[in-house]
């Protein structure tokens, strides 16, 4: 599922002067209380200039957390796909 609170990414200012485009997947845990822990990169293009922006935001989002028999659980390996395009005004 979607998280419920989302903020969007930083571009980084190095990757909007060279006109960079790309994406960062990554792997998270969502703790019991809807929160963001441990968030991973598993994949991202272009490599190592996206990750931190994308880091950083994940670490304010909110889930709804998983429920297992009314009782809140941790979720392993919520995947998470972040897309960075330029606004094309920008270009």
């Amino acid at each position: 599922k979607p998280p419920l609170i989302r903020t969007t990414p930083n571009y980084p200012s190095r990757a909007l002067q060279r006109g960079l485009e790309g994406f960062v997947e990554l792997s998270l845990t969502v703790d019991r209380f809807g929160s963001v822990i441990d968030p991973a990169v598993i994949n991202a293009l272009p490599e190592g200039i996206l990750d931190r922006a994308a880091l950083q935001a994940t670490s304010s989002w909110k889930y709804f957390p998983a429920m297992n028999n009314g009782h809140a659980n941790e979720a392993y390996d919520v995947r998470h796909r972040i897309v960075f395009q330029m606004d094309p005004s920008s270009r």
